[in-house]
């Protein structure tokens, strides 16, 4: 195993040069150092990208944003609200929109609980 080899991040890929190396950056996810020259330098280091402080990481604003090494994940959507998360959380209040239901349009909608509600004859 060359020298390297065992200082860089899992993942990563060194080649040799003639004279020297070169490595890869670091991963999608992660911003850091990609180290190459001749003979042993310094360390790579790679540093997990929090894709959440912008933009809420491309989740809706009104769900959470969950940082993973490398990577985010959009969580449930804030009490309230129905939706997968991902980029859609609408008021769980259905009634409130006429689109958002199904009740006829001479019932009158009820709301329950966030994306319950109760179609009730005149």
């Amino acid at each position: 195993k060359q020298w390297y080899q065992r200082r860089v991040r899992e993942g990563v890929t060194c080649v040799n040069k003639a004279p020297g190396f070169k490595c890869d950056a670091c991963p999608s996810g992660y911003t850091g150092t990609s180290p190459q020259g001749i003979g042993e330098t310094e360390k790579q280091v790679c540093n997990d990208t929090n894709e959440c402080e912008t933009n809420n990481g491309g989740c809706d604003p009104n769900s959470q944003c969950v940082n993973l090494p490398g990577s985010f994940s959009c969580g449930f959507c804030a009490p309230g609200y129905i939706g997968s998360g991902d980029t859609e959380c609408v008021s769980g209040d259905l009634c409130a929109t006429r689109s958002l239901h199904t009740c006829h349009e001479q019932a009158h909608c009820r709301y329950i609980s966030p994306g319950g509600y109760a179609c009730e004859c005149g």
